[in-house]
């Protein structure tokens, strides 16, 4: 995660400076994304705990979300229960290629820029194709139905792309486990 990606300007920290919060921030999500819980802990440290879900790098992402993105399971649980994020926080990403594309022709009215809508991370854990992360998740409540614009729900993004059912999702079947 490069610097420039990272932006803490309404996130109170304990750190001095414009650098060190960037710094820090950097450190947590990436914590949250490749670390052990307890370097996630140590981590998170550097922020008020009311604090901790806003907390975002440059595309919308909190640590829940990065934590999805790693398929850092202990790190989501802890989130959840423990923190109380929000399960089904969507995120700024949305699909990149397709909101890439929008910009990159100019068009900035609301239909092309639905595009851009965000993901839940139950989605991110979908997309990187982890179905410990995406059982986990369902199991602390994720919604598989969620929407944002035209992106597809994460129950249908999963079946498009080639998963099996094989776990209960609120009142409807949620696809969990890839083929292969």
């Amino acid at each position: 995660m490069a610097d420039a990606d990272v932006h803490t300007s309404s996130v109170p920290c304990a750190a001095s400076g414009a650098m060190e919060a960037r710094q820090a921030t950097q450190r947590l999500l990436e914590a949250a994304r490749d670390g052990s819980l307890e370097d996630f802990s140590l981590a998170e440290k550097s922020f008020p705990a009311e604090d901790l879900a806003v907390v975002k790098e440059g595309h919308g992402r909190n640590a829940l979300h990065m934590a999805a993105l790693g398929g850092q399971l202990d790190i989501c649980n802890y989130l959840v229960m423990d923190r109380g994020f929000d399960i089904d926080q969507v995120d700024e990403q949305g699909e990149y290629a397709a909101c890439r594309l929008a910009w990159a022709s100019g068009r900035t009215d609301a239909e092309h820029m639905v595009a851009c809508a965000g993901n839940t991370p139950l989605k991110h854990a979908l997309m990187q194709k982890q179905p410990g992360t995406v059982h986990k998740l369902l199991q602390l409540g994720a919604d598989a139905r969620v929407t944002v614009g035209n992106d597809p729900a994460p129950i249908h993004y999963a079946a498009a792309s080639g998963a099996t059912c094989s776990a209960r999702c609120a009142h409807s079947v949620c696809c969990v486990a890839y083929k292969g």
